[in-house]
């Protein structure tokens, strides 16, 4: 069997596409900046065909190599989104950034503020929240942070 063979039959190679598909297809303009874990699990596990554990070690690895970004909204609900790299490794299915719209500003602002409140903010979270935040048609540049 070559490796591109046994690299499809992965289950691990396989979770992690499909979690990152999945944040894909449930983020940006009309959906919601991001998505809660609940709903990746809820989508990935229960309505899909993986074992926890494999969207459990997908997103882990995702996160670690920097494909996913995750936070803690105001509420403490964990929250993923993508990642440039993690769009680029969807490629083979065209798969571009989620675009986010004017009504996507005031989540967007959110991330920020909760992240730059928190006595040690993630820079990954809050860079991530700036680049959508200044690619906002009429942003002004003015993100914070």
């Amino acid at each position: 069997m070559s490796r591109s063979a046994r690299d499809a039959d992965d289950p691990l190679r396989k979770a992690r596409t499909q979690v990152l598909a999945t944040v894909l297809r449930n983020t940006g303009d009309p959906q919601p900046v991001s998505i809660a874990a609940a709903h990746l699990y809820l989508t990935t596990v229960a309505h899909g065909s993986l074992a926890h554990e494999h969207v459990r070690t997908a997103r882990d690895a995702a996160l670690e190599q920097g494909l996913l970004v995750a936070y803690d909204d105001a509420a403490g609900t964990t929250r993923y989104a993508l990642t440039e790299a993690g769009v680029t490794t969807l490629d083979a299915a065209h798969a571009e950034m989620p675009i986010y719209g004017p009504a996507d500003e005031a989540a967007l602002r959110e991330v920020l503020e909760v992240e730059t409140s928190r006595p040690d903010p993630d820079k990954t979270v809050i860079g991530w929240a700036n680049t959508h935040l200044l690619s906002l048609p009429d942003s002004g540049g003015d993100a914070d942070a």
